[in-house]
């Protein structure tokens, strides 16, 4: 991933650091002798304001950021406060990641302990209402964690590791806050989620892909990406060529191969590879795909749908048990997650006795959260019209 970097020079921070570095290492003090021994997890803040832009806090201008008029930037001295990074808006409205201190540096971010052992970022916050614009920087800082992580050798999934400002105050290591909770949990996210999204970033970038392509250069004209060779072999139309993930061409169609292949297995081909190509897109708007209650290893989706199952709410295309069909993907399952901590706050996570079908319980819910029922709504017609979308461009 691309990391600008925009050191805040002027911070008091960065200052203090440069100092502790130029001593001996017997003589700095020990707070932060023990950061520079090496971080030990990832703390992840938001900025609890409704400025979503980076020159809000990032300066000076780069050409990127935008110019910030106020002077009320990070980059100044008189401050107690310092992240390693932010993730935010730039002047042209893309999302982007900027670096102000050295990871090597210990920051003030989180008025504890934790300063002594977690690098730290925070998001820029906006009204907490934009969906995209929450999926767009929640996929940032997943990436980001997943950077970091491999860089220090640290395992997401680990108790303490990677920890939001909210579970820091609850472990004493932190000030007490609500970040990131306040805002994640409107879309139906927890942490939990957050560390095995940061996980499976780092499993996919531990597996060599190969690309499918005209060119290397020319990424528009990917036709998929794909873990096994055989099979990228097999989709790669004639004209087109197999890259390693180092950009090496390890197969080229050049139709000699294929000059006696029939019309239908020129269509298979093609078809395959268009499937291929639409799966992708579908599961990059809407999340990871789930066809049984038995794929799903996320404790928060769980713990939400196992009372809608227990109580006849959801009762899937068919099977039971972990085969219990969902034919669902995750952003489905998010809307569930909310729907299920409604009908707990009302007492109605088993149906009335007087309701005849388990839709009375749902109508019931909607009628209760209007909010969560247009979340609902919204996100379906999301999904519909994308899925039509595909097909028509198939």
């Amino acid at each position: 991933m691309q990391i600008y970097q925009q050191f805040a020079t002027r911070n008091d921070c960065y200052r203090r650091n440069q100092a502790e570095m130029n001593k001996s290492p017997g003589s700095r003090d020990s707070r932060y002798a023990k950061y520079y021994q090496g971080p030990r997890g990832v703390m992840i803040h938001s900025t609890g304001a409704n400025n979503p832009n980076l020159r809000r806090y990032v300066q000076p201008d780069d050409g990127t950021l935008g110019v910030n008029p106020n002077g009320n930037d990070w980059n100044r001295p008189g401050l107690d406060v310092a992240v390693h990074a932010f993730i935010g808006l730039t002047k042209a409205g893309d999302v982007a990641v900027y670096q102000i201190l050295p990871w090597e540096y210990r920051a003030w971010h989180c008025g504890g302990d934790a300063n002594n052992t977690h690098l730290s970022f925070e998001i820029c916050e906006d009204d907490l209402g934009d969906r995209d614009y929450f999926w767009s920087v929640y996929w940032g800082a997943v990436a980001l964690t997943a950077e970091l992580c491999r860089k220090f050798g640290l395992n997401p999934l680990e108790p303490g590791v990677v920890i939001s400002h909210a579970e820091g105050a609850q472990m004493g290591i932190a000030s007490n806050h609500a970040d990131v909770g306040h805002w994640w949990s409107r879309f139906g996210v927890t942490m939990d989620d957050f560390r095995e999204d940061v996980s499976d970033e780092m499993n996919a970038s531990a597996r060599p892909l190969y690309r499918v392509r005209r060119t290397w250069a020319d990424k528009d004209s990917q036709v998929g990406a794909f873990a096994d060779l055989d099979k990228a072999k097999a989709a790669c139309p004639v004209g087109y060529s197999v890259y390693d993930s180092a950009g090496n061409a390890v197969y080229t169609n050049t139709n000699k191969e294929d000059k006696n292949m029939t019309k239908e297995e020129f269509r298979e081909m093609v078809n395959t590879a268009a499937s291929n190509a639409a799966s992708a897109a579908v599961e990059k708007k809407l999340g990871k795909y789930y066809k049984t209650l038995g794929d799903v290893t996320s404790n928060t989706f769980l713990e939400a749908l196992s009372p809608l199952v227990a109580s006849g709410v959801l009762k899937g295309r068919g099977g039971s048990g972990n085969d219990l069909i969902l034919d669902m993907h995750e952003e489905s399952l998010r809307i569930l997650v909310i729907l299920s901590r409604i009908m707990s706050e009302v007492g109605l996570i088993a149906p009335p006795e007087d309701a005849d079908h388990p839709e009375d319980v749902l109508m019931h819910v909607a009628d209760v959260s209007a909010y969560a029922a247009d979340e609902a709504v919204e996100a379906h017609e999301k999904q519909y019209h994308t899925i039509i979308r595909l097909d028509a461009e198939e």
